[in-house]
């Protein structure tokens, strides 16, 4: 999928030195940095969702334990 990203001018001078500096695109940096950022975070959202789905099932029951 195509996607423009404009980033405030700090984040993209800091973002192309760091590029540069490994010897990669502005773009593959980027990309990088998401894949990174999913891989490290990703996990949380997924334990989120499976907590809220088992909260969401088990409403009744967790309300009767609640109550004892």
């Amino acid at each position: 999928m195509a996607m423009t990203v404009r980033l405030p001018e700090e984040l993209d001078q800091a973002a192309r030195v760091l590029a540069d500096r490994e010897h990669r695109s502005l773009h593959g940096f980027i990309i990088n940095a998401v894949d990174e950022y999913i891989r490290r975070h990703g996990a949380d959202v997924v334990v989120e969702q499976l907590g809220a789905n088992l909260v969401e099932r088990y409403s009744d029951a967790l309300d009767r334990l609640g109550k004892s």
